[in-house]
């Protein structure tokens, strides 16, 4: 497990927080596990044409996974993305929360899910342990939809 760097000047902070707020995407993943049930995951994500700002993020953090996706049409350009996952998550979030304007609510809840999210022995996760990820999944889910008006 890779540890996001800390001490990161507060404009480097800010910088990063901006291009978040108006480029990014702050939320929880469900995913489908091969057993049976879901996973969740919380996640920070850009995605943009322009490399340049996804390799300043990495730099910025030194966390992440920066991928390529594929163009869809030959006249589209290549999309870029820096992700963020788990317990990196929570560390570039409580580095640049003080910062964030739009998606600061989606930063909080993701911030409480992680605090709140148990580790889970082999027998699987306590039914009341899905129930809150689940919770918080769907509040995201709200929060994220395109047309809300945060800020």
């Amino acid at each position: 497990m890779r540890v996001c760097a800390t001490n990161i000047n507060p404009l480097e902070l800010a910088w990063a927080a901006g291009l978040i707020d108006g480029e990014g995407w702050i939320g929880i993943l469900r995913f489908k596990r091969m057993r049976s049930g879901y996973g969740y995951s919380g996640i920070i994500s850009v995605g943009m044409t322009n490399v340049a700002p996804i390799h300043r993020l990495y730099e910025i953090f030194r966390c992440g996974t920066i991928t390529t996706e594929r163009q869809h049409k030959p006249h589209h350009k290549p999309k870029f993305n820096w992700d963020c996952r788990t317990n990196e998550v929570a560390a570039v979030l409580k580095q640049i929360y003080p910062y964030l304007c739009v998606k600061k609510e989606q930063a909080k809840y993701v911030m409480e899910f992680i605090g709140r999210k148990t580790r889970c022995s082999n027998q699987g996760i306590p039914k009341i342990e899905l129930t809150q990820r689940e919770f918080f999944y769907n509040l995201l889910r709200g929060t994220n939809r395109k047309g809300n008006n945060y800020g």
